[in-house]
């Protein structure tokens, strides 16, 4: 019985060591996310996105349908699906102009903190966007 409480004892001093000198006491995603958000206006490059937000988003490609519709022509916006980020690809795609109506970039700190950054066909950020999450479904989302 007394190993059973010194073995548990023992786990739970690496536990409590692990939170507090690993530094998961001080990880605040919601945080990191906030700061990101707030830095990011438009007029910025991709690449200074990056450097702010992180190297891990998601990619959309925007689409631009035209369809005519009782005789008017109607052009619809597009999103792609999210695919996974390449810098290098982003880089060659936009040196030849393989996104003419731009593109986005969604980030996902928390479901509390999630945003899109809109860039134009040169990769210069027009907006930022809130994302929706579960939060906002569930009307939990705080400003």
């Amino acid at each position: 019985m007394k190993a059973i409480i010194v073995l548990l004892g023992a786990i739970g001093l690496g536990m409590a060591g692990l939170y507090f000198f690993g530094g998961y006491n001080s990880f605040d995603p919601d945080k990191q996310g906030r700061d990101a958000k707030a830095t990011i206006t438009p007029g910025m490059t991709w690449t200074q996105v990056l450097a702010v937000a992180g190297e891990n988003p998601k990619l959309h490609t925007i689409s631009i349908y035209k369809s005519k519709i009782a005789g008017r022509t109607v052009q619809q916006e597009r999103i792609g699906p999210a695919v996974a980020f390449s810098t290098a690809k982003v880089a060659s795609n936009l040196a030849a102009n393989q996104y003419p109506n731009g593109f986005i970039l969604s980030y996902m700190f928390s479901e509390q903190v999630a945003f899109n950054v809109r860039f134009d066909s040169k990769g210069v950020a027009t907006a930022i966007e809130d994302a929706p999450t579960i939060a906002d479904l569930l009307q939990t989302r705080q400003p």
